[in-house]
């Protein structure tokens, strides 16, 4: 998909980058971090696309580096619990089942994963 600077791409650039900057920089994000990095040894960067709350714990879609997609579950109700990995899924399988706006979501993902990916 190509980018276009619309609106919405702004809109999600913002969010993602509010995310990444919470992965990488933020106490908050510190345990999801460690996390991933022991399942995900080559973990450079990381953008949360999609988190989903739910009774005791989150469901968290992440698009790890630029290849990879994970799903996990995070407790809300023990702080120091570790999160499970759900599943991890390819970016083609991933991309099959998104509406449009969620594949333009991914796109400025990838985008972003790309240009930290190069630095």
């Amino acid at each position: 998909m190509k980018l276009v600077d619309s609106l919405q791409e702004k809109q999600f650039r913002a969010e993602l980058s509010r995310g990444h900057h919470s992965l990488f920089h933020e106490e908050t994000g510190a345990r999801l971090l460690a996390f991933l990095k022991e399942k995900f040894g080559q973990l450079k960067t990381a953008y949360v696309l999609q988190w989903i709350p739910e009774q005791g714990e989150d469901i968290c879609t992440i698009l790890v580096n630029d290849d990879v997609i994970a799903e996990l579950e995070v407790p809300r109700i023990d702080p120091a619990g570790e999160p499970l990995m759900l599943r991890t899924t390819t970016m083609a399988e991933y991309a099959k089942r998104l509406t449009k706006i969620d594949q333009i979501k991914l796109a400025v993902a990838l985008d972003l994963a790309r240009t930290d990916l190069a630095q």
